[in-house]
């Protein structure tokens, strides 16, 4: 019968702490490779997020300059030309207003003529209402649906009222059928007012006497977009007889 020989195992505790420092070691490389894997996953997301980020908004950039610009110069352009358009409107408003008054002055030459009497007996400057003379009145309405008979020694004459203190209550009306201005309330109201001073003249021109003149000043106003608008005209009208 054979005999087993027993070998004894020799333990190595420098060659098992080595063992285990090397699993150790290995151990936290592995966590190591792992967490710089994760930091440069990351990093690279967030780069690829930032650049996705820095993408977009040049993106909105160009195509807020692309829209905005092109939207702004346009609005601007009609802006412009609805300005220029109510300049227009109340520069002829204002001339209308100085023809208005200039047919009174004209009416009243025309029926001092009529009657028969001596030059003058009819005054250049007669309100049409028979009330006196109109100079040196502020803020007279005129219009042309606005208007009285004049009679004059068996002739009448038509000619527009001088309302006075009437145009800063009420704006201008536009008829639709006629395209004229007036102040008929079945019409649609504008944004205008048009109102008309009257003023003698402090002196004499070229040896005119003042009371044979009268400053005329028309002056149309409107608001455009919150900015208060004006038109003025001014003209100088004489006893012509």
């Amino acid at each position: 019968m054979q005999k087993s020989t027993f070998v004894p195992r020799t333990f190595d505790r420098a060659q098992s702490r080595a063992s285990g420092r090397g699993k150790i070691k290995n151990s936290r490389t592995a966590r190591y490779r792992h967490f710089t894997f994760c930091i440069s996953n990351f990093a690279s997301r967030y780069e690829r997020a930032a650049f996705t980020l820095i993408e977009t908004v040049v993106a909105v950039a160009v195509i807020s300059a692309a829209v905005v610009g092109p939207f702004a110069l346009a609005t601007r352009g009609i802006a412009s030309a609805s300005l220029s358009k109510n300049r227009l409107v109340a520069a002829n408003l204002a001339q209308e207003g100085i023809e208005l008054v200039r047919a009174v002055r004209d009416n009243n030459v025309l029926c001092d003529s009529l009657d028969g009497a001596v030059d003058g007996s009819w005054e250049w400057d007669r309100d049409p209402d028979g009330s006196g003379q109109f100079r040196n009145r502020n803020k007279i309405g005129v219009a042309w649906d606005r208007r009285t008979t004049i009679s004059c020694s068996g002739s009448t004459v038509v000619s527009p009222l001088l309302d006075a203190n009437s145009c800063e209550d009420s704006n201008l009306r536009l008829d639709p059928a006629t395209g004229l201005y007036g102040y008929d309330l079945g019409d649609p109201e504008t944004a205008f007012q048009r109102c008309v001073d009257i003023d003698q003249p402090g002196g004499p021109e070229d040896g005119i006497n003042p009371t044979e003149m009268m400053d005329v000043t028309v002056a149309v106003t409107w608001n455009e977009r919150g900015v208060a608008r004006t038109v003025e005209l001014t003209e100088r009208m004489y006893n012509w007889r």
